[in-house]
């Protein structure tokens, strides 16, 4: 299955430049969180971050959909790639300097996931154009398996090597990665698709160019039940997931061991490994993925986030992080491939920034509001109400689907 896949150049490319990227991100994205919370100790703080991540999907993801349909893929990856690796290397430069204050760290990670906001739907909307419909499964497997292996990489740089070489490394590291990805997509031939070749975005005024096409999507969307669905439980999942896995689990390792920094990176290698694990496995079994694998996957995630609560060894919390690795990548790969298979091409990178909003909007309220309730409710019965919440969200769909239809007039 996945010998074909690799026999063609051009996702071969793009898989490595994927790799480079994601492996960047992960790794600043790990280090500014722990620099922080080494300097401030403030889950508060920490959260701010954070926040800073989700803030500029809010405002510009949408707009980064649009122009994902519009603008040529090729040249739109390559200088989103530079960009992002020259803030990062300006951020290794003012580290060195001493200059790296909390207000230019919230800068930096604001300008680079604004860049992200345009290279994640473009990059999402490559794939169909390079590959075969019959190669679609295991090509997503894959680029899923590339994604948690480079989420491996941030936190176990971290634990291995944060306190050898500093922070100033990672994020030089963490630049060069951008611009080597940006040199090899310059070698991947990329061809325009029929809208880009035959329209350009013009000054004809941002409400034509911008939220006509967002609200023809969102109709949609709406018309479409399992997209529905998709869009709806994402945001639900992700509200309870975001704040007590990215902080909460921080937290929790830092109160119950004294080495709680690099027992938290142990926790994300667990689950990055079964991650990838899962990953790789799941085509062999499916050669379709739809919004059912989404719920089920769903529920496998909710249950490891309520094991990860009530743990307080750090074996058990180490095995719930494993199961949180084994649902979240089958949840993950489900929303992807729903999104290939249901919104026609022309419109995917509208389809893809669509699902990050609503997915980063969740996000940011999920930081702020689970951040204040952090200071009233014991770290432990935060993770337990986002367990219950995400494992609901997935049982009551579940059940509705397996209920036959309502027959009212037989029931009078």
């Amino acid at each position: 299955m996945y010998r074909t896949v690799f026999r063609n150049r051009d996702f071969i490319l793009y898989f490595t430049s994927r790799v480079l990227s994601n492996a960047g991100t992960s790794i600043s994205g790990i280090a500014f969180l722990l620099l922080v919370f080494s300097f401030t100790h403030s889950g508060v703080q920490t959260t701010g971050v954070a926040l800073a991540e989700t803030i500029p999907y809010a405002l510009f993801g949408l707009i980064g959909g649009v122009a994902a349909d519009k603008l040529p893929k090729k040249s739109a990856l390559v200088s989103l790639d530079v960009a992002q690796g020259l803030i990062l290397i300006a951020s290794a430069v003012l580290y060195f300097m001493n200059e790296l204050t909390y207000p230019v760290i919230l800068a930096i990670t604001f300008l680079v996931q604004t860049a992200g906001c345009f290279y994640n739907p473009t990059s999402r909307s490559v794939l169909p154009i390079i590959i075969s419909a019959e190669d679609k499964a295991p090509a997503n497997s894959l680029i899923g398996m590339s994604r948690s292996g480079t989420q491996l990489v941030g936190p176990a740089a971290a634990y291995f090597f944060l306190h050898w070489i500093g922070y100033g490394a990672f994020f030089l590291v963490d630049g060069i990665s951008y611009l080597l990805s940006a040199v090899i997509i310059l070698m991947a031939s990329i061809p325009q698709t029929a809208a880009q070749s035959e329209s350009k975005i013009q000054s004809v005024g941002m409400i034509s160019t911008v939220f006509k096409p967002i609200a023809e999507f969102a109709k949609f969307a709406w018309r479409a039940p399992d997209l529905r669905n998709l869009f709806v439980a994402t945001t639900m999942v992700v509200f309870f997931n975001t704040w007590v896995w990215h902080i909460g689990l921080l937290l929790k390792a830092e109160s119950l061991f004294h080495n709680g920094e690099q027992m938290y990176s142990l926790y994300l290698i667990c689950f990055s490994v079964f991650s990838i694990i899962v990953s790789l496995l799941l085509p062999l079994r499916f050669k379709s993925l739809g919004i059912s694998h989404y719920m089920f996957g769903t529920a496998l995630w909710g249950a490891g986030i309520m094991g990860v609560g009530i743990s307080h060894s750090a074996f058990l919390i180490a095995g719930f992080s494993v199961l949180v690795g084994a649902g979240m990548p089958i949840a993950s790969l489900s929303r992807i491939f729903l999104l290939q298979d249901r919104v026609p091409g022309p419109i995917q990178g509208r389809g893809f920034s669509f699902s990050a909003v609503l997915l980063y909007l969740s996000n940011a309220v999920s930081l702020s509001l689970f951040g204040a309730l952090s200071h009233l409710v014991p770290v432990p019965r935060l993770f337990d109400i986002s367990g219950i919440g995400i494992v609901l969200t997935a049982g009551v769909y579940l059940l509705l689907a397996k209920l036959p239809p309502l027959t009212r007039r037989h029931s009078v």
